[in-house]
């Protein structure tokens, strides 16, 4: 089974600039042709639509930046999960930086939530909240999910050797690791998008730098791989 987890950095549509019209048929172009299972992406648009896959998606993001186009249909969430498969989505007490999706047809996995630690308090004149305070609420709503058959995936906003974010770091590790959840892509220098997943399953994982390369993203495509 493979998960796609990448960071999309808001595609646009129905723009006047060849160049983001562009990087919109090439992302799904990569999709199609990446042929995972489900994908989980953040920072992405309603617009985008896979055939063959049910899409759940978290609630209308209030993080807009003047910089980008957010009119319809170009409606912005934080978190979009795609599956080959019937997927339903459970309510959650923080909805807008998460997603959580019971899948049905596969075998390895029963629950896949899809999170976003995000920055992007700053950009919301209406927020007092900051990325500690985003990282807390995500540790706790990965807490609250089921401890078997399930796997985390999103952008977490940190990675190893970011001395901003070691205190954050440690923090995962301390609470989600001491409460059974394996972090893989603890260590990875790489990217900021992360798996974490409950113990029953297994999972491997590598990184496409290309995709960031060729400027369809500023961040790398991580694919995930499980087996039981």
């Amino acid at each position: 089974m493979k998960i796609g987890v990448w960071n999309i950095d808001h595609p646009e549509v129905g723009t006047r600039s060849r160049v983001k019209h562009d990087r919109l048929e090439r992302i799904l172009n990569f999709l199609k042709g990446a042929k995972c299972d489900i994908y989980v992406l953040s920072e992405t648009n309603l617009a985008l639509t896979l055939p063959e896959y049910q899409a759940q998606f978290s609630d209308e993001s209030p993080f807009k930046r003047k910089s980008r186009s957010y009119e319809h249909p170009n409606d912005y969430r934080q978190v979009a999960v795609y599956s080959r498969h019937l997927i339903s989505k459970t309510d959650i007490p923080e909805p807008i930086n998460g997603v959580f999706c019971h899948v049905l047809g596969f075998e390895l996995i029963e629950n896949l939530y899809g999170s976003v630690v995000t920055i992007k308090d700053q950009w919301k004149k209406d927020s007092s909240l900051k990325y500690t305070d985003r990282l807390i609420e995500q540790i706790n709503a990965i807490k609250a999910l089921p401890n078997k058959r399930t796997i985390v995936a999103g952008d977490f906003n940190l990675r190893l050797g970011w001395p901003q974010k070691a205190k954050a770091h440690d923090t995962i590790a301390y609470e989600l690791e001491n409460q059974g959840w394996v972090w893989p892509t603890k260590q990875q220098t790489y990217t900021v998008q992360h798996v974490l997943h409950t113990p029953d399953v297994s999972v491997e994982f590598s990184i496409d730098q290309s995709v960031k390369e060729n400027k369809l993203s500023d961040h790398p495509f991580l694919l995930i791989n499980v087996s039981n």
